[in-house]
């Protein structure tokens, strides 16, 4: 019967291990795959995403400010009250973001732009006058005399690929118009009827995979929604927080483009880890287009602000919920940024957590297993 059971586990592991080697040597093809499968199921997956995070907004109108059902017919009220008032929610944050936040992103974009060169030529002059200091990067910029004009050409020529592209373009706009209001279509559907699709999903499990099975899924779902909804409202408070005090301390300080770079490092805060070096780096050559000076000074208010958030900010808002060390998010960024582009870069983390919270969970227990099993042992030795 032991060999019976050795022999279970010694073929389960050469399926894993060739599976894993399947995988790596068709990685391109299944990323490639799965690319192509997102791109066909986008307004699937966009109403899923939709529909996550506006129950969050549901749950919280239905508890809060309806008193609890009695009937069918109250609940249903309930419910496409609460759908509606969450839409209306959104629609505000939108706007929101349309008129006030995107706009000044958009300036910030196209300023940006048009300081490159000066920025440069200001960096060019501070590392000639302070050439005995740093002189690598004086000859690094003598060397490289076209280097803001080179900048500038290649600005100069993604615009010019957009405008020329212009029906490209539009069509791209229209199916991403098409794709989003199909979205939201599906998720109206699936926030009416909540419990009876989970009803629906549950028996679907329970009738093809079994009741063991079933548990296992259900145990790794509930990991990764408590994480993922922990992971978007932190995130999304902290970058809201992060863009505030910015904005603030820059426009207290006196320092130019105080509401741009503001909005710009909030925005970037959306991305883990990376967020912040890239609004960092945007802010820098902004302000130091004005004054190598202030830009020097920025960095140090963004290095300090940066330990502000860091210690005190995201351990607040978000807590030790996500539980990913640093290593493994700056792992996980890096690899899901590589194959899946920005949107891999920002469920990196949630996903990540997730698999580190089941290993450690799973760890755990076995180590607990074989505490009990020796102090069984010991006992009857007794």
């Amino acid at each position: 019967m032991e060999i019976k059971k050795n022999e279970k586990k010694v073929i389960k592991i050469v399926i894993i291990i060739g599976i894993m080697l399947l995988i790596v040597n068709k990685i391109d093809s299944i990323v490639m795959f799965l690319n192509k499968l997102v791109g066909v199921f986008s307004s699937v997956f966009l109403g899923l995403f939709i529909a996550y995070f506006l129950n969050i907004i549901v749950r919280f109108i239905e508890t809060k400010l309806f008193p609890k059902p009695n009937t069918k017919r109250k609940k249903t009220i309930y419910r496409g009250l609460s759908i509606f008032l969450s839409f209306i929610a959104l629609f505000i944050l939108i706007v929101v973001l349309t008129r006030l936040v995107i706009p000044e992103l958009i300036n910030a974009i196209s300023t940006f732009t048009k300081v490159i060169p000066k920025a440069i030529e200001q960096l060019s002059d501070f590392s000639s006058k302070y050439s005995e200091q740093i002189p690598t990067i004086e000859k690094y910029f003598k060397s490289r005399p076209d280097l803001s004009t080179t900048i500038t050409n290649n600005i100069d020529a993604i615009i010019k690929y957009l405008t020329t592209n212009s029906v490209g373009v539009i069509g791209s706009v229209f199916g991403t118009l098409t794709t989003i209001v199909m979205g939201i279509i599906i998720s109206i559907y699936i926030l009416a009827d909540k419990e009876g699709l989970k009803h629906k999903f549950a028996r679907l499990i329970h009738r093809y995979f079994g009741k063991k099975a079933e548990n296992k899924i259900y145990y790794v779902t509930s990991i990764a929604n408590e994480l993922l909804r922990a992971y978007l409202i932190g995130q999304s408070l902290e970058a809201v927080i992060l863009g505030v005090l910015c904005t603030a301390g820059l426009y207290i300080f006196g320092f130019p483009y105080a509401i741009m770079i503001g909005v710009v490092t909030g925005f970037s805060g959306l991305i883990p880890v990376l967020g912040a070096y890239i609004g960092g780096i945007i802010g820098f050559f902004m302000v130091l287009s004005k004054s190598p000076t202030q830009a020097v000074l920025f960095l140090v208010f963004l290095l300090i602000l940066q330990q502000i958030e860091g210690n005190v900010i995201y351990p607040k808002v978000v807590g030790d919920s996500v539980g990913l060390p640093g290593i493994w998010v700056v792992i996980s960024i890096i690899v899901a940024g590589g194959f899946f582009g920005l949107i891999g870069i920002f469920f990196s983390v949630p996903i990540a957590a997730t698999v580190y919270r089941i290993i450690t969970n799973d760890i755990h227990k076995f180590e607990q297993q074989q505490i009990a099993n020796e102090q069984n042992v010991y006992s009857n030795l007794k």
